[in-house]
């Protein structure tokens, strides 16, 4: 879960890195360099592969239960669409020209990407949180039944011998009944 975590945090800085630079160079009235752009999209295509894997793994484990949480299909929807994007990118990176508004729109769905990582990771984190307060609680519920036992059994004890001591006509001192005198000084 959390090489995950790292992935999209990895995959966030590249989009943001890339932008940034896509934007210094529209400033300059250049395009960016062609060996820098394949190196991202490589690595955005490496990176979405892990996350179709990921997502069919996920879909694996939890089966149509999966489908039942719209954030997940939705951050799937975003990933498949992305990777589905990008090698459509790379098999026309000859192409010097693509249409503007297909860039607008890669560069939009760049930004929602950027928005499901963010939600992703966010969302991962706290399910990775929500497991250690709850493996923590079972500790404490283990500690608190373990208490309950030897009170139990030191209530017992206490019994046994004190009709013990009945039996054999032991006279002991009535604070020894008495709950609200413990502490107390004899």
């Amino acid at each position: 879960m959390m090489v995950v975590i790292v992935l999209v945090i990895v995959d966030i800085c590249l989009i943001l890195v890339e932008l940034f630079l896509e934007l210094a160079y529209m400033k300059k009235n250049n395009h960016m360099p062609e060996e820098i752009t394949m190196t991202f999209l490589l690595l955005s295509i490496s990176i979405l592969i892990i996350f179709v894997v990921e997502i069919i793994m996920r879909i694996y484990a939890m089966g149509l239960a999966y489908f039942t949480h719209l954030l997940e299909v939705f951050d799937g929807t975003v990933i498949i669409v992305s990777l589905i994007l990008d090698l459509v990118t790379l098999s026309q990176s000859g192409l010097e020209v693509m249409a503007a508004d297909m860039i607008i729109l890669f560069r939009l769905w760049r930004v929602t990407r950027l928005f499901t990582g963010f939600i992703s990771s966010l969302k991962r984190q706290a399910a990775i949180k929500s497991m250690e307060i709850e493996e923590k609680k079972k500790d404490l519920e283990n500690q608190i039944e373990q208490s309950n036992t030897n009170c139990r059994r030191q209530k017992e004890r206490i019994d046994y011998l004190t009709n013990l001591l009945k039996d054999n006509h032991i006279v002991f001192q009535e604070w020894f009944e008495d709950p609200t005198f413990i502490g107390q000084e004899l």
